[in-house]
């Protein structure tokens, strides 16, 4: 009997509490904008990627990305850009031989199947990724199908191949940029007319990169020296000079170099601008100017 008692007058203090809670009016409560939303509003304004695409005069184009698998079937914000801004697309992964085949040699083609059906429902094509490559093999599987076969090469000969043929010999003029992991050599071999490069240890294509470019003037008998990134110390007191020449003659590197001088230089005292940022200012040309016209001037070269 006492417990009933206590219940019932507890029930009054409860009704009490409850009675007493102020109502608050949030019908005016407003916050500001995260600064770092409002900065990119701008972009509200330009249309989709693919809209900026003339359909009459390429009927044909289509507008492609790639994307993975795995971000797109969870259809929020890569699934949204994808299917708005493009026409075509591609997954990054999930259609290669190491997605699909397991070790045991089984096909799995599920994730491939909804990333394409997922696409093609959003209107978008898919285009096919590489059935053949050269990385991301199963390569547990595949060996464990030649493991009882006779072998008919060594898989440790060496085996050289040709991508591209040219006669450095019969090259009048040519120049070299190398960067390539330390010990590796790459010149020209003049007796075999040809761009060599040896590499004293076994390393990834990737790591050892070059390109050749004509035009450049070469004097027989002269020793020539490829910069460094300290290498510009030994190029500067004749740089204005070379550069000059260069315009002048209409040849690489510098051709055209004071036009887009004197049109930067132009447009920033029609803008206005009394600060400068000169990325790459060189021997100071540019900068030099534009201080003596009263601009505040920042300056950044990595040389």
């Amino acid at each position: 009997m006492k417990d009933y008692k206590k219940l019932i007058w507890a029930l009054p203090v409860i009704t009490a509490m409850t009675g007493c809670t102020d109502f608050i009016d949030n019908t005016d409560y407003t916050v500001d904008k995260p600064e770092n939303i409002a900065q990119y509003e701008y972009l509200n304004s330009y249309g989709t990627l693919k809209s900026y695409i003339d359909r009459g005069a390429h009927s044909g184009f289509l507008l492609g990305t790639g994307v993975s698998a795995d971000d797109y079937l969870k259809r929020t914000g890569v699934f949204l850009l994808t299917n708005s801004n493009f026409d075509q697309v591609t997954t990054g992964n999930a259609m290669k031989y190491a997605s699909i085949v397991n070790d045991k040699g089984e096909m799995d083609f599920g994730k491939v199947r909804d990333f394409v059906s997922a696409a093609t429902e959003a209107g978008l094509e898919v285009y096919g990724h590489t059935l053949c490559w050269h990385e991301q093999q199963t390569v547990k599987w595949l060996n464990s199908l030649i493991k009882d076969k006779e072998l008919e090469i060594d898989p440790n000969e060496k085996l050289e191949v040709v991508d591209y043929e040219l006669d450095y010999s019969t090259v009048p003029e040519y120049n070299l940029w190398n960067q390539h992991p330390e010990g590796t050599n790459i010149w020209v071999n003049t007796d075999e007319g040809c761009l060599q490069v040896d590499n004293p240890a076994s390393v990834g294509f990737w790591e050892v990169q070059y390109f050749t470019f004509d035009n450049v003037s070469l004097t027989k008998g002269e020793t020539y020296q490829m910069l460094d990134n300290k290498g510009f110390d030994l190029w500067a007191d004749g740089y204005d000079e070379s550069v000059g020449l260069s315009d002048e003659d209409g040849t690489y590197p510098f051709a055209g170099y004071r036009q887009i001088l004197n049109e930067i230089y132009s447009r920033v005292l029609t803008d206005k601008c009394s600060s400068v940022l000169d990325i790459g200012f060189g021997t100071g040309t540019l900068t030099n100017r534009l201080y003596d016209q009263g601009c505040s001037r920042g300056r950044e070269d990595r040389t």
